[in-house]
């Protein structure tokens, strides 16, 4: 529009040529707002999505620590506890197998071969041993 215009269009219309001024002027902001407000929102929705990772992988840790805490418990148990003792001592043919068992249940539903094998009171390589040789 030149300038006979919107004089024009503000008598037409009962205005002042103030408040098409401003009115003009918050179009023209309101555009700029929009893009700030995406570029606010964009950055908050990749923070959310960074939290949400790092809950869910906390999550996780924390399920598979109840998991093994669990099995272990159960393994307990189930075990007579007197694989351990002195180095070298003679452990039965049946013996080993329900150890054996016990362990393979425990690291299913989420035990660690270690910590399974300290609570029979062997060492994981004997239970590697145990499983070598049949």
């Amino acid at each position: 529009m030149n300038e006979a215009e919107p004089a024009e269009y503000c008598r037409r219309k009962g205005l002042y040529p103030e408040q098409l001024a401003r009115w003009c002027r918050a179009c023209e902001t309101a555009n700029d707002w929009d893009r700030e407000a995406n570029r606010r929102l964009k950055s908050e929705q990749k923070a959310d999505r960074k939290r949400i990772r790092r809950l869910e992988r906390e999550l996780h840790r924390k399920e598979k620590a109840l998991a093994e805490a669990a099995a272990l418990m159960v393994l307990r148990k189930k075990s007579r506890g007197d694989l351990g003792g002195a180095r070298g001592r003679m452990i039965s043919a049946p013996d080993r197998r329900r150890a054996v068992e016990l362990i393979e249940e425990a690291r299913k539903s989420g035990a660690r071969l270690e910590p399974a094998c300290r609570e029979l009171g062997i060492t994981a390589r004997t239970y590697q041993r145990w499983t070598r040789d049949g």
